[in-house]
């Protein structure tokens, strides 16, 4: 199967929920807040070493925002950062693509004459491009 990693915040109350559900994921680690708007401020949450204790800095506000690097199973729902898509016209005699940023697979068929689209790749943030959907399906499926 095929994996996205995708960057997301979180606050306060959903890292500690997204930490506690993928314990093997945030082991030891801390995660430190972007900066507070206006300030230089930051907080920082830390994991035990088994996933399933946290230490919260006293200075964490409603407010902070911590980004999350998730790895997920890519299904034609998932929302993709950088999606490619590789069609042609009716005819097939011309081949084109497009670029869509934070859309699903889904969401693009849904727009499309499914007979026309020939493959999906996702953009990695280097340039690099991974097949994902061909001939109707999500690749490994």
């Amino acid at each position: 199967m095929q994996k996205v990693v995708t960057k997301k915040e979180m606050t306060l109350p959903e890292l500690i929920e997204w930490g506690f559900n993928n314990t093997k994921k945030v082991e030891s680690k801390t995660f430190i807040s972007e900066t507070r708007l206006g300030t230089m401020e930051r907080s920082s949450v830390q994991f035990s070493t088994d996933g399933h204790g946290v230490r919260i800095d006293e200075g964490v506000t409603d407010k902070d925002i911590f980004i999350v690097e998730t790895e997920e199973v890519i299904s034609e729902n998932t929302v993709i950062p950088v999606l490619l898509q590789v069609y042609t016209n009716f005819t097939e005699t011309n081949t084109y693509s497009e670029i869509y940023e934070n859309t699903s697979i889904k969401e693009v068929l849904d727009d499309e004459v499914i007979s026309l689209v020939k493959t999906f790749h996702l953009v990695k943030e280097d340039g690099e491009h991974i097949l994902i959907w061909k001939n109707g399906k999500i690749i490994g499926e």
